[in-house]
């Protein structure tokens, strides 16, 4: 999925703005030289995720074809990333770490991956069981990354210098919420 102008009316405008630069050219006048702005594109790209129930040779097959897949795009339309943002899309860390692209890896996962565990998980067997098998799913999305976000609702320290956890703003309707059902379970 592009986010860009590049569908048909983006096409067909930019034919119209070229075919409007030569005209004036080939007058000679130079007072409305139209001037591209420099801007950067943003790409998003839907990919199938690599679920574990892949054999180990099909998951390789799968990281392959998208890598070169990503790196065949980039080549036909001549653009190239700057920054990769990922949610954890694991050829797409691989293929910004092989591409010398800065990345970013944002998820909610992330927290148990980069996240200090807290004492109060530390005291619970089944708690900290659950970290732990968090920890291990969500680890292999920052193998690759250069920054990593997690989010969450508890302020927690990291066990990264790359790495940040961030608290979402609560919105004033939920906060009064949680207020009214204390209230009415008390």
């Amino acid at each position: 999925v592009e986010l860009e102008e590049e569908g048909e009316e983006g096409r067909q405008l930019k034919k119209k703005k070229n075919k409007k630069k030569q005209q004036q050219q080939q007058k000679g006048d130079k007072k409305e030289e139209i001037v591209e702005p420099k801007k950067g594109v943003t790409t998003a790209i839907s990919v199938t995720s690599i679920t574990p129930n892949l054999s180990f040779f099909s998951a390789l097959s799968h990281i392959i074809e998208r890598i070169t897949g990503d790196c065949e795009v980039a080549k036909q339309t001549n653009r190239f990333p700057s920054l990769i943002i990922s949610d954890g899309d694991f050829p797409g860390m691989m293929r910004a770490k092989l591409g010398s692209i800065p990345s970013v890896g944002i998820s909610h996962g992330q927290t148990f991956a980069i996240g200090v565990l807290p004492d109060w998980v530390k005291k619970s067997s089944q708690m900290r069981k659950a970290w732990d098998n968090q920890r291990a799913l969500n680890a292999r999305a920052a193998w690759f990354t250069d920054w990593q976000i997690g989010s969450n609702f508890v302020s927690m320290e990291t066990v990264r210098k790359s790495a940040v956890v961030v608290r979402p703003p609560m919105r004033p309707e939920v906060v009064e919420m949680a207020k009214l059902r204390k209230e009415r379970i008390e």
